[in-house]
């Protein structure tokens, strides 16, 4: 059996990073969040990669984009069904070959603003039980008993506690806000924008199952050892995420890691201070020189990272002169002003200020983000084992 990834693998981030600028010019959430909208999407074109497939629940108050959320999630997932989810559509839906992710928007249509009812829809099943591989629904067919498989990713929406709690438990839950009038995003219902769409799920359903062999080994091998409290069902959820985060490589391992902290588990002891994310944040950049490659390699400059920072909530409403200034006092330096150089001299001479950087996001990674051993799951582990040699 295979204990070292595969050996012609190459990450390649070109895909996400284009699908994520689309993504997030159609729908306002946190960076987090559309770090979770997609890799979701991805995770969809292989679901055979894992043993678990991912559901996610969009949740909120009216008019706060969580059908805009789902129109983007339809237009980059494989084989995306989104329409009346009755019983006898869902039976006809598992009962083909083909791989199909559910869309079930108005929650609340099927199981109340409460999400207490709906317990014995056929739907409430595939979305409770089909996250495994092993799940099945069964149903008469010219009274001959049919058991197929309803496994595969599912999203659903719904205005605030409409998802059932047993659904929100096995997926991750995003909580949409109303977007700001002053921010303008792409309509999604425009022919253009969704042909665009259609054009990049083509490219990510290459991309995914091009790295199949890596997301099996990665699934299999790497996702005990991630993160302390990514056990028993969190890594049934989540390990995919970070295994499509792998096969990108890039910015995609640090986007997911902080999604796992701020979507996945209790965020008052993991959160960064605004300083730790800058720096973070800043050797980030230095290190992806796709981002910015004309960095001069001892250096980077203010302009850099002010035009380079990605889209979280914390910059979003900061001057320019407030972020030089927050820059300045995160990455221990006095320049207040844009096209300079970072003072050598203020590092006390221990290396160069990239250098430098990258060594306190390290330092700051190690803290936040502790290995851990392995952990025994409290279930039956979906994900399999992890590969031995024969």
């Amino acid at each position: 059996m295979r204990t070292q990834p595969p050996e012609d693998h190459v990450p390649d981030s070109t895909i996400l990073d284009e699908i994520d600028i689309f993504a997030g010019n159609c729908v306002y959430m946190s960076r987090e969040q559309q770090t979770v909208l997609v890799i979701a999407c991805a995770i969809s074109h292989d679901t055979k990669a894992s043993g678990t497939a991912t559901r996610i629940n969009i949740t909120g108050d009216s008019e706060c984009g969580k059908s805009t959320a789902m129109d983007v999630g339809c237009m980059l997932s494989d084989n995306a069904f989104m329409s009346n989810c009755t019983q006898a559509a869902i039976r006809a839906l598992f009962n083909t070959p083909d791989n199909h992710t559910l869309f079930v928007d108005e929650a609340s249509k099927y199981f109340g603003e409460s999400g207490l009812l709906g317990r014995t829809l056929e739907l409430y099943k595939v979305l409770c039980e089909g996250y495994r591989r092993i799940a099945t629904l069964s149903f008469s067919v010219n009274r001959v008993l049919t058991s197929v498989s309803c496994y595969g990713v599912a999203w659903t929406a719904g205005i605030g506690e409409s998802v059932p709690a047993d659904v929100l438990k096995r997926g991750v839950r995003i909580r949409m806000t109303p977007k700001p009038d002053n921010i303008e995003k792409w309509d999604t219902l425009d022919e253009s924008v969704w042909a665009t769409g259609q054009s990049y799920q083509t490219q990510l359903h290459d991309w995914v199952t091009a790295n199949h062999e890596f997301l099996v080994w990665f699934n299999k091998n790497k996702t005990r050892k991630i993160h302390p409290k990514m056990t028993s069902r969190k890594r049934q959820i989540w390990g995919a995420f970070f295994a499509i985060a792998n096969a990108a490589g890039g910015r995609w391992p640090r986007l997911v890691m902080d999604a796992f902290l701020a979507l996945g588990i209790d965020q008052q002891k993991q959160k960064p201070t605004i300083n730790q994310q800058i720096i973070l944040d800043t050797a980030d950049i230095i290190r992806d020189n796709t981002i910015v490659p004309f960095i001069t390699p001892p250096f980077i400059y203010t302009i850099d990272l002010i035009e380079n920072l990605p889209a979280r909530d914390i910059y979003e409403n900061w001057s320019e002169e407030f972020l030089v200034q927050a820059l300045s006092r995160a990455l221990g330096q006095t320049t207040q002003h844009r096209g300079k150089r970072f003072n050598e001299q203020s590092w006390n001479g221990k290396g160069r200020p990239t250098q430098a950087i990258l060594k306190s996001a390290k330092e700051i990674t190690e803290k936040l983000y502790p290995e851990t051993e392995d952990t025994e799951d409290e279930f039956e582990d979906e994900l399999g084992s992890p590969d031995t040699e024969a």
